[in-house]
Order: structure tokens, then sequence, then C-alpha cells
């Protein structure tokens, strides 16, 4: 089994480049347009390059701020990833993100991910100031997600997880065999109502089965958890 995970608002619960802006000092009103372009372009209203670079435009970053950035997002990882982390196929388990090399490197490599699994934009930088992003990265473009998705050559059944219309289009374009829509820290109506294969938590990522049908199919892990526990104590007792 592959796994091709979003990073915003699945592995993190959060939107990176909004929380550049914050770390960068950026007022309430640019905030909060920014956070209106990152949900018009996560429920497929406009293109994601459109939506990436509208925001960029607004960003004034440093080198020293990128990296601190990326250093306090390490807070705001996801319990149930950080817990399944042993369980993944880990060989086969890759981030795609529209979101940056310099963050996912600086997050998931100490988690035991090689930089050659994930996949973000490149921010270029002239004199440590932003200057813009890397053309050259398929991710800067619509449909990047796919493009890397397919380049990956992967063999098996290809699981694409996130929250956001890209993740479903690897889906859709038939780069992945199947789509969760992954909802722990964000509820997309847009994007959820198209698939019936819907996570809240990792540890409900690692209970569908990667032939599951195309149907409401869920077994929150947390329930199942709760089960086992009864029924080891009613056998306990019954002892």
């Amino acid at each position: 089994m592959n796994l091709v995970i979003d990073f915003d608002s699945t592995i993190v619960g959060a939107e990176t480049l909004e929380f550049l802006f914050a770390e960068a000092g950026a007022g309430d009103e640019v905030l909060r347009s920014v956070s209106a372009i990152t949900d018009a372009g996560m429920n497929g209203e406009i293109s994601f390059s459109e939506s990436l670079r509208s925001r960029l435009s607004l960003l004034q970053l440093n080198e020293a701020e990128l990296l601190s950035a990326a250093e306090k997002l390490k807070s705001h990882l996801s319990v149930s990833f950080v817990d399944v982390l042993p369980m993944l196929p880990l060989s086969s388990t890759y981030v795609v993100s529209g979101g940056f090399q310099q963050v996912l490197e600086t997050v998931l490599v100490p988690l035991g991910f090689k930089p050659e699994q994930l996949f973000g934009n490149v921010l270029v930088f002239e004199q440590g100031v932003l200057a813009g992003l890397d053309d050259a990265n398929p991710l800067a473009g619509n449909n990047g997600k796919i493009m890397v998705a397919e380049s990956l050559g992967l063999s098996g059944t290809t699981i694409a997880v996130g929250d956001g219309s890209t993740d479903l289009e690897i889906f859709t374009a038939g780069a992945a065999d199947r789509f969760i829509y992954y909802s722990e820290f964000v509820d997309r109506p847009a994007i959820s109502s198209r698939t019936d294969l819907r996570a809240a938590t990792f540890y409900e990522v690692l209970d569908i089965p990667e032939n599951a049908p195309l149907e409401s199919f869920v077994i929150p892990f947390r329930l199942a958890s709760l089960a086992s526990e009864i029924i080891h104590g009613i056998l306990w007792t019954v002892r």
C-alpha cells in the first residue's frame, strides 16, 4: 500500500502559509484576506495557482522567519499522526503539499522521513528576503499534485489522504485508487461530500482497508478500541 498525504490541515493543524503570515507579523485585515483566499482555493472555487500566488503577493518574509515558523509548526502536528508513524508503511508514504519544501523537511525529516519522500513548493530568497517561487516546480502550478503522484510510478494500491480539492483530484485523475477525506482540523463539505471514505484521525486512516468499497465505510479507531476494552473486561470478569 502507498500513502500520498497532504500536509496542511492534515499532518499539521494549520495552513502553513497563514502561519507564515502570522510569524511575519501581518495585521488582522491581511490575515482575513489570506484565510478567505485559502478557503476559496481549498474548496475549488479558484485554481490552486491563483490562490497560492495571490497570497504570496501579500507576504513579506525573510529566511529566518521561515525557519522559525517551521520549528513552531512542530507543536501543531496531529497527535494521531505521530502515534501511528511506527505502523505506517513509511518507505511507501509520501507527503505531497502545496506548502513549502523547507517547512516539510524541517518538520518531517526528524520523524524519519527522507527528503525524497517530501514534495512541496520551493520558496526563493534573494539576499535573505522572499522573492517568489521556483516556477519549475510542478506544485507551483495547477494539477501539480497529480503530476507528482504520477511521477512516483507507484505499484499496488495508492491512497490519497487530505482535506482539499487538490487532494481529491489525485484520485479523480486516476493517480490514486482511493481518497480519504481528512477532517481532524477542518470540515470542507464541498470536498467531503464527494467521497464516502472519511477519517477524523490517522488511527481511522489505518482502519480503512486498502480495498475498501467506495461506499460509506469508516471504523472509528476510538470506538473499536473502546469495544475491545469492554470485551476484554467482560472476559476478565468471567474468568
